[in-house]
Formats: C-alpha cells, structure tokens, sequence
C-alpha cells in the first residue's frame, strides 16, 4: 500500500515549523519504498493530489489546545474534519482540504487519513518522535 507522509507549516515562523523539521528528519533516513515524505508547506487545496492516490495519508502540523505543550495528538479524518476552526489554526485549512475531497476528488480516496498534531514548542525529542510515529502510522495504519 503506498502511503504519504506530509509534512505542513511554514518555515518563516519558529511557531509553526516543527513538521517541517520533522520532514528535514525523515530526508536523512531511508524509508520504505512504499512511503513518500512530502513537504506540503502552506500548499493547503494543492495537496489534493497527494489524496487522490489512495492508501494512507499521514499529516505532521503544529496544533494548539489538543494536549499538553510539548505533547503529541493524533487524529483520524473525522476528529480532524470535526474541529474546524475552533482548534486548528491556518484556519481550518486542512479541515477544509478534507471536508471537500469526497466532492472534488478524480481520482482514488485515501484508505485512511492521520494527523499527527505537535502542540506548543517543539524539542528535537518531539520532532523525533514525530518523525517515528508517521513512519509507523504510514508502514501500519492508526492503532
């Protein structure tokens, strides 16, 4: 099954960077061949095409008031498509890109869908350990 790990943010704000080192992390690792690391930046209905492969799709963002600073959250499709903007900064622009993809989609639909959310600060720890945790979800699926 191939899968995509994609990583969003914006590099320019420390505050809202910590996926994309996550994605500097897994340049430097060899992964299966079956997982993509895409850097998806602040592409937002860009992505699209990412998501009408099929297999499964794991996000990395920055996320605020899920967790503990310092904390990783992971969500499925529904939970992300669930908080709008009420959670999710960029003004629910991945909540959007989600809600909309039975509707605009050409092409398969993604067998799962995971965020993995990175609350407050980051650490190299966390970036590391989000970096570990998509590779799983993206070999495993959700558990």
């Amino acid at each position: 099954m191939k899968s995509f790990i994609i990583c969003i943010g914006n590099r320019l704000l420390a505050e809202d960077s910590s996926a994309l080192m996550v994605f500097d992390m897994l340049q430097q690792r060899t992964l299966p061949d079956n997982i993509s690391v895409i850097e998806g930046g602040l592409m937002g209905l860009n992505l699209l095409p990412f998501l009408e492969q099929g297999g499964r799709v794991v996000f990395v963002d920055n996320v605020s008031g899920f967790t503990q600073p310092g904390s990783l959250v992971v969500l499925d499709q529904k939970e992300i498509i669930a908080t709008g903007a009420e959670h999710y900064d960029h003004n629910s622009c991945l909540a959007y890109v989600l809600s909309v993809l039975p509707k605009v989609s050409e092409g398969k639909l993604p067998d799962e869908i995971v965020l993995i959310g990175i609350e407050g600060p980051y650490t190299e720890k966390l970036v590391e350990e989000a970096a570990n945790l998509s590779v799983y979800i993206a070999q495993n699926g959700q558990k």
